[in-house]
Protein backbone atom coordinates (compact mmCIF):
# COMPACT_ATOMS: atom_id res chain seq x y z
CA UNK A 1 0.00 0.00 0.00
CA UNK A 2 1.52 3.30 -1.02
CA UNK A 3 1.25 5.94 1.68
CA UNK A 4 1.35 10.02 0.52
CA UNK A 5 3.70 11.24 2.71
CA UNK A 6 4.07 14.65 1.01
CA UNK A 7 4.82 16.25 -2.20
CA UNK A 8 7.68 18.62 -3.48
CA UNK A 9 7.69 21.29 -6.09
CA UNK A 10 9.74 22.79 -8.25
CA UNK A 11 9.53 25.89 -10.79
CA UNK A 12 12.54 24.08 -12.94
CA UNK A 13 15.26 21.94 -12.91
CA UNK A 14 16.19 18.87 -10.72
CA UNK A 15 15.79 17.51 -7.30
CA UNK A 16 18.31 16.92 -5.08
CA UNK A 17 17.79 13.98 -2.92
CA UNK A 18 20.59 13.08 -0.08
CA UNK A 19 20.86 12.13 3.60
CA UNK A 20 19.97 15.57 5.47
CA UNK A 21 23.64 15.89 7.01
CA UNK A 22 24.95 16.07 3.21
CA UNK A 23 21.78 17.79 2.29
CA UNK A 24 22.83 20.68 4.67
CA UNK A 25 26.16 21.55 2.48
CA UNK A 26 24.29 22.00 -0.31
CA UNK A 27 23.83 25.61 -1.59
CA UNK A 28 21.55 25.68 -4.52
CA UNK A 29 21.77 28.95 -5.87
CA UNK A 30 23.25 30.75 -3.29
CA UNK A 31 27.24 31.60 -2.90
CA UNK A 32 27.37 32.36 -6.47
CA UNK A 33 25.61 29.69 -7.63
CA UNK A 34 28.04 27.36 -8.05
CA UNK A 35 26.07 24.27 -6.52
CA UNK A 36 23.65 24.65 -8.88
CA UNK A 37 25.48 25.48 -11.83
CA UNK A 38 27.03 22.20 -11.38
CA UNK A 39 24.03 20.48 -11.30
CA UNK A 40 23.32 22.39 -14.68
CA UNK A 41 26.81 21.65 -16.38
CA UNK A 42 25.41 17.79 -15.39
CA UNK A 43 22.44 17.80 -17.60
CA UNK A 44 23.81 20.22 -19.69
CA UNK A 45 26.48 17.86 -20.43
CA UNK A 46 23.94 14.69 -21.18
CA UNK A 47 20.07 15.98 -22.22
CA UNK A 48 19.29 12.70 -22.05
CA UNK A 49 20.49 11.88 -18.76
CA UNK A 50 17.74 11.22 -16.13
CA UNK A 51 19.94 11.58 -12.91
CA UNK A 52 23.05 11.50 -11.31
CA UNK A 53 25.38 11.44 -8.44
CA UNK A 54 26.57 14.69 -7.18
CA UNK A 55 29.39 15.32 -4.77
CA UNK A 56 28.70 17.22 -2.05
CA UNK A 57 31.86 17.93 0.36
CA UNK A 58 32.42 14.30 2.13
CA UNK A 59 29.15 12.74 0.49
CA UNK A 60 26.68 12.28 -2.06
CA UNK A 61 23.57 13.61 -3.50
CA UNK A 62 21.50 12.56 -6.08
CA UNK A 63 20.08 15.27 -8.63
CA UNK A 64 16.83 13.83 -10.46
CA UNK A 65 15.28 15.74 -13.02
CA UNK A 66 11.70 15.81 -12.85
CA UNK A 67 11.14 17.86 -16.67
CA UNK A 68 9.83 21.16 -15.66
CA UNK A 69 8.24 22.65 -13.52
CA UNK A 70 5.54 20.70 -11.69
CA UNK A 71 4.51 18.52 -8.42
CA UNK A 72 6.12 15.30 -7.71
CA UNK A 73 4.31 12.95 -4.75
CA UNK A 74 6.36 11.14 -2.32
CA UNK A 75 5.68 7.90 -1.37
CA UNK A 76 6.27 5.12 1.14
CA UNK A 77 5.81 1.78 0.31
CA UNK A 78 7.39 -0.06 2.89
CA UNK A 79 10.85 0.81 3.24
CA UNK A 80 10.99 2.23 -0.35
CA UNK A 81 10.36 5.60 -1.45
CA UNK A 82 8.64 6.55 -4.13
CA UNK A 83 8.94 10.03 -6.02
CA UNK A 84 6.30 10.08 -9.06
CA UNK A 85 6.64 13.09 -11.26
CA UNK A 86 3.16 12.89 -13.68
CA UNK A 87 0.92 14.20 -16.46
CA UNK A 88 -2.29 13.13 -16.01
CA UNK A 89 -5.72 13.75 -17.94
CA UNK A 90 -7.44 14.31 -14.95
CA UNK A 91 -7.28 17.00 -11.96
CA UNK A 92 -7.02 14.59 -8.94
CA UNK A 93 -3.36 14.07 -9.34
CA UNK A 94 -2.82 12.53 -5.47
CA UNK A 95 -4.64 9.64 -6.42
CA UNK A 96 -3.40 9.42 -10.04
CA UNK A 97 0.20 9.84 -8.85
CA UNK A 98 -0.66 7.44 -6.17
CA UNK A 99 -1.76 4.35 -8.90
CA UNK A 100 1.42 5.11 -10.62
CA UNK A 101 3.48 4.56 -7.34
CA UNK A 102 2.34 1.44 -6.30
CA UNK A 103 3.00 -0.04 -10.01
CA UNK A 104 6.20 -2.25 -9.96
CA UNK A 105 9.58 -0.68 -11.80
CA UNK A 106 9.49 -1.22 -15.09
CA UNK A 107 12.77 -1.23 -17.05
CA UNK A 108 14.60 0.45 -14.05
CA UNK A 109 17.64 2.67 -14.56
CA UNK A 110 20.20 2.23 -12.04
CA UNK A 111 21.19 6.15 -10.67
CA UNK A 112 23.64 5.18 -8.07
CA UNK A 113 23.83 4.23 -4.49
CA UNK A 114 24.11 6.39 -1.41
CA UNK A 115 23.66 6.29 2.36
CA UNK A 116 21.71 7.50 4.79
CA UNK A 117 23.28 7.64 8.02
CA UNK A 118 20.69 9.73 9.81
CA UNK A 119 17.45 8.32 9.03
CA UNK A 120 16.27 11.06 7.11
CA UNK A 121 16.36 12.11 3.47
CA UNK A 122 15.55 15.53 1.89
CA UNK A 123 14.71 16.27 -1.05
CA UNK A 124 15.12 19.71 -2.37
CA UNK A 125 14.52 21.63 -5.43
CA UNK A 126 18.27 22.35 -6.24
CA UNK A 127 18.15 26.16 -6.52
CA UNK A 128 17.53 26.00 -2.78
CA UNK A 129 20.14 25.95 -0.02
CA UNK A 130 20.34 22.87 2.65
CA UNK A 131 20.99 25.59 5.13
CA UNK A 132 17.08 25.76 4.88
CA UNK A 133 17.36 22.26 6.97
CA UNK A 134 17.43 23.20 10.41
CA UNK A 135 16.49 20.29 12.05
CA UNK A 136 18.16 16.77 10.94
CA UNK A 137 16.14 14.75 13.66
CA UNK A 138 13.06 13.78 11.63
CA UNK A 139 10.29 11.72 13.05
CA UNK A 140 7.71 12.29 10.62
CA UNK A 141 7.49 13.94 7.22
CA UNK A 142 7.96 17.60 7.34
CA UNK A 143 9.30 20.84 5.68
CA UNK A 144 12.63 22.47 6.29
CA UNK A 145 12.05 25.06 8.70
CA UNK A 146 14.45 27.55 7.41
CA UNK A 147 13.91 29.69 4.00
CA UNK A 148 12.71 28.32 0.99
CA UNK A 149 12.02 30.05 -2.15
CA UNK A 150 8.70 28.59 -1.92
CA UNK A 151 6.82 26.23 0.67
CA UNK A 152 6.91 23.31 -1.13
CA UNK A 153 10.16 23.48 -2.40
CA UNK A 154 11.70 21.28 0.88
CA UNK A 155 10.38 17.78 1.96
CA UNK A 156 12.61 16.04 4.78
CA UNK A 157 11.46 11.96 5.15
CA UNK A 158 12.09 9.61 8.06
CA UNK A 159 13.82 6.79 6.67
CA UNK A 160 15.36 3.40 7.94
CA UNK A 161 19.33 4.03 8.37
CA UNK A 162 21.11 2.44 5.49
CA UNK A 163 22.71 2.60 2.03
CA UNK A 164 19.62 2.97 -1.01
CA UNK A 165 19.92 2.08 -4.29
CA UNK A 166 18.50 5.13 -6.72
CA UNK A 167 16.80 3.70 -9.88
CA UNK A 168 14.76 6.28 -12.63
CA UNK A 169 11.91 4.82 -14.59
CA UNK A 170 8.16 5.38 -16.44
CA UNK A 171 5.15 4.39 -15.59
CA UNK A 172 1.56 4.75 -17.51
CA UNK A 173 -1.77 4.74 -16.30
CA UNK A 174 -5.15 4.73 -17.83
CA UNK A 175 -5.08 8.37 -17.34
CA UNK A 176 -1.45 9.25 -18.34
CA UNK A 177 2.19 9.00 -17.51
CA UNK A 178 4.89 9.29 -14.50
CA UNK A 179 8.38 9.05 -14.73
CA UNK A 180 9.93 7.85 -10.98
CA UNK A 181 12.61 8.49 -8.62
CA UNK A 182 12.58 5.11 -6.58
CA UNK A 183 14.79 4.80 -3.48
CA UNK A 184 14.91 1.03 -1.99
CA UNK A 185 17.29 0.06 0.49
CA UNK A 186 19.68 -2.62 -0.08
Amino acid sequence: MAELLDYVASEGGPLLIADVSVARLWHGIENGGADYDRACDIFDSDPNLEGALVEIESGHGLLWEMEGAGIAGVYQLGATIVIARGWFGIDDWRNATKLAATIDPINPVLLGSMDFSTGAVAILWATEDGRSIEVVDVTQPERPTGELSMESAGLLIPIQKGTYQAYFDRVATQTGTARRCILMPT
